[in-house]
């Protein structure tokens, strides 16, 4: 699957009318081997429209508490790692 896009591709589609204003784009990322294109795909929106992109990366979080188990640890562990 080919996730660049080309420079026009995304400006030739859109005609937005004159009073169509767009300050603002919040694209979710979660990581996934989707998220570069849905970076780029917000990137071209965000360029086309003069507006700025802010990146959010967004995660299932694991219940914590008393009863949590080795597993959860681990994959606790194994996130912050990827943080890092």
């Amino acid at each position: 699957m080919n996730t660049k896009l080309a420079e026009n591709q995304l400006t030739e589609r859109v005609a937005f009318p004159a009073t169509f204003s767009v300050k603002k784009i919040v694209a979710a990322l979660d990581l996934s081997p989707y998220s570069e294109a849905t970076a780029q795909y917000a990137l071209g929106i965000a360029k086309t429209l003069r507006a700025s992109l802010v990146l959010v990366h967004v995660y299932e979080p694991i219940q914590m508490n008393e009863f949590t188990t080795e597993e959860g640890f681990r994959v606790l562990t194994h996130d912050r790692q990827v943080m890092q």
